[in-house]
């Protein structure tokens, strides 16, 4: 089983020569956050209109870059306009965003603890709806709930494994968080490819279990049938 440092690793050899690209598209995603934190600040409903438009771009920018962190693991082209990708099924974004943040803040009622743990559950809502182009946001979330099932304290590790990283983005005023960012999610994208396919392996060993007890059920009824044949 993979280990945090794993995940990062591969992170690390899929991004090279990428890096810089990533920065500039991370920055990109930061403006287009602080144009909308600018809106809030207009005298009269800035506030609602400021927080309208945070809600409306941030679903679809994260869908769109889930698909660039997919890009990056599978070796295709790392352009700004994959970041906008996710535009092209705004609804399900901004459906997917809403469910993750009414979900998580319900939860959160009770104590922070459950809202972490269905934060992690909701996590790979995103990647999910990023390769599967047919499925509903809320099926997304559904899914992500699946694949998390024994798998959310892996995910948290490798979360945890950056607090160095955020430390020293701190010590360069934030200056250095274009770069850890993408690398992060790069990571993260690579958990969610390995926790898919131990599902879909999971999935096969099912489907070849049922398949060989079929088997041998009928080979037992056609047995019970040529024994009370001969009798």
């Amino acid at each position: 089983m993979k280990r945090a440092r794993d995940f990062r690793e591969e992170a690390r050899v899929c991004m090279y020569g990428k890096r810089g690209a990533l920065a500039v598209i991370y920055l990109v995603y930061l403006a287009i956050l602080w144009a909308c934190s600018m809106i809030a600040l207009m005298p009269v409903f800035g506030g609602v209109l400021g927080t309208l438009c945070s809600f409306l771009v941030t679903g679809p920018l994260s869908l769109g870059g889930a698909v660039l962190c997919l890009n990056v693991l599978y070796g295709e082209k790392v352009e700004v306009k994959v970041l906008f990708s996710g535009f092209n099924r705004f609804v399900e974004g901004v459906i997917a965003a809403l469910l993750i943040f009414v979900f998580v803040f319900l939860w959160s009622l009770l104590l922070v603890i459950p809202g972490i743990i269905k934060s992690l559950s909701y996590s790979m809502t995103y990647f999910i709806l990023a390769e599967n182009p047919d499925i509903s946001a809320n099926e997304a979330r559904k899914l992500s709930m699946s694949l998390m099932h024994g798998n959310k304290w892996r995910l948290f590790c490798l979360l945890f494994s950056f607090i160095g990283w955020a430390m020293l983005c701190a010590l360069t005023l934030g200056i250095l968080t274009l770069w850890v960012v993408p690398y992060m999610y790069v990571s993260v994208a690579a958990f969610y490819k390995d926790v898919s396919c131990q599902c879909a392996a999971s999935e096969d060993n099912i489907g070849v279990a049922d398949a060989a007890k079929e088997k041998d059920d009928t080979s037992a009824g056609e047995n019970a049938a040529d024994g009370g044949k001969e009798i």
